[in-house]
C-alpha cells in the first residue's frame, strides 16, 4: 500500500459553503462590535445624560468653603479690665469627605506624628465619624507648637485630616471667676441636635455668663473659598468673606474685689475647718453684683482647653461638688435676714 496516502475513512470532508459564515473570526467581530456599541452608549450616558450631575459633584469636591472663626467677645469688669482673653489654638480635625476607607494608615500616621498622645484620645472619635458628614470633626484639640509642626510635616501622609485654627478661653485667676463667668467647650451630642447651625469644631458657652450671653459673644463666622486637590490639600484661594467679631460685655463685677473676696472666704473656711462656702457682695443702691464667690472652685481655663478625662472625672467625683454654684444653686435657711420681710 501507499504509505503516503490516507485511507478513505480518514480523509477530511470539505466544509459546506453554507457554514462558512460561522467561523470563530466572525463571532469575534460581532462581539467586538457589541462591546464598542455598549461603550459608546455608556459614554453618551455619562457625558450627556448624567454629565451635569457629575460636573456638579466634581465641582463640589474641588471647591471647598473653609470657616474663618469669629473672635469670641470677652468679659470686662466694671472698670473695663479684661476677665478673659482668647488664646490662639490649633485643632486636628477630620474631613469625612477625604478620609480613606481604610483608617489604619491614618491612625498609624497620627501615632507617628504625635507619640505623646494616647490612642484613646483620638481613636473613638475617628472611628465614630459619620462618613456622610460634610463638616470637619475635631479629633484632637489644642495641639502644642511641636505637635503642630509634626503634623504639618506629615500632611501628605494624613489624608482626610487637617489643622483648624481656633481659639481657647484663658480666664483671669483660672478659677476665681469660675462660677460667675462659667466656661466654654465643644458641642456634645445633645447640643448638636439643638444647634444644627453650629460647627463641631467651635466652642460655645456651657455655664454661667458664657452661656447666658452666648448669642452676643459668638459673632458671625467668615468663609474662605479655596480649591483643593484629591487629598483635600489647599491649592488656591478663590475668595474670602471676613468674620464679624462677637460683642464684648462689660459687667458690674469688680475684678479686684472678687479676688479679695475669694481669698478672704478661703481663709475663713480654712479657719473653720471646712471647704464649702459662698459669698456675694451687692451694691446696696442698685443691686449690682460686685462679687460672687463659691468655694471650692475649679480651673475653668483647663476645662475650656479640654482637660484630660482623668482630671475631669476627678472634678465630677469630688464630694464637695466644685461645679456647683452655691450662691445661685445652694439652698440655705434664711435666718435673721428674713426678719426684714
Amino acid at each position: 500500500s501507499d504509505l503516503w496516502s490516507l485511507p478513505e475513512s480518514a480523509k477530511i470532508s470539505r466544509v459546506p459553503p453554507s457554514l462558512a459564515g460561522a467561523s470563530p473570526l466572525g463571532s469575534v467581530r460581532v462581539l467586538t462590535a457589541l462591546v464598542l456599541f455598549l461603550l459608546f452608549a455608556q459614554s453618551l450616558r455619562l457625558q450627556i445624560a448624567a454629565g451635569s450631575l457629575f460636573r456638579k459633584e466634581a465641582e463640589s469636591n474641588r471647591i471647598r468653603d473653609l470657616t474663618e472663626y469669629a473672635p469670641r467677645g470677652i468679659f470686662l469688669d466694671r472698670l473695663g479690665k479684661p476677665l478673659v482673653q482668647n488664646i490662639p489654638a490649633v485643632d486636628l480635625a477630620a474631613d469625612p469627605v477625604f478620609l480613606p476607607e481604610d483608617l489604619e494608615p491614618v491612625i498609624a500616621g497620627i501615632r507617628e506624628a504625635l507619640p505623646g498622645r494616647s490612642s484613646a484620645d483620638f481613636l473613638d472619635r475617628l472611628r465614630a465619624l459619620d462618613r456622610r458628614g460634610t463638616s470637619p470633626v475635631p479629633i484632637l484639640e489644642d495641639l502644642s507648637h511641636q505637635e503642630f509642626l509634626a503634623v504639618s510635616a506629615r500632611a501628605n501622609r494624613l489624608p482626610g485630616l487637617r489643622l483648624e485654627t481656633t481659639a481657647v478661653r484663658e480666664y483671669r485667676g483660672n478659677g476665681v471667676f469660675a462660677h460667675a463667668l462659667g466656661y466654654t467647650g465643644k458641642l456634645n451630642p445633645e447640643e448638636r441636635k439643638q444647634l444644627p447651625t453650629y460647627l463641631l469644631t467651635e466652642s460655645l458657652g456651657k455655664t454661667g455668663l458664657e452661656r447666658q450671653y452666648e448669642e452676643r459673644l459668638r459673632g458671625r463666622h467668615g468663609t474662605r473659598r479655596v480649591e483643593v486637590n484629591a487629598q483635600g490639600a489647599v491649592q488656591h484661594d478663590l475668595g474670602r468673606e471676613l468674620p464679624e467679631p462677637g460683642s464684648n460685655i462689660r459687667l458690674h463685677l469688680d475684678g479686684e474685689l472678687q479676688e479679695h473676696a475669694t481669698a478672704a472666704l478661703a481663709r475663713g473656711l480654712d479657719t473653720a475647718g471646712v471647704r464649702r462656702g459662698a459669698a456675694v457682695i451687692l451694691d446696696p443702691h442698685t443691686g449690682a453684683v460686685r462679687s460672687l464667690v463659691s468655694l471650692p472652685t475649679y480651673p475653668q481655663s483647663d476645662i475650656a482647653r479640654g482637660a484630660n478625662a482623668s482630671a475631669t472625672r476627678a472634678i465630677l467625683a469630688d464630694p464637695d461638688s466644685p461645679l456647683l454654684n452655691r450662691v445661685t444653686q445652694g439652698q440655705y435657711v434664711p435666718g435673721s435676714t428674713f426678719k426684714l420681710a
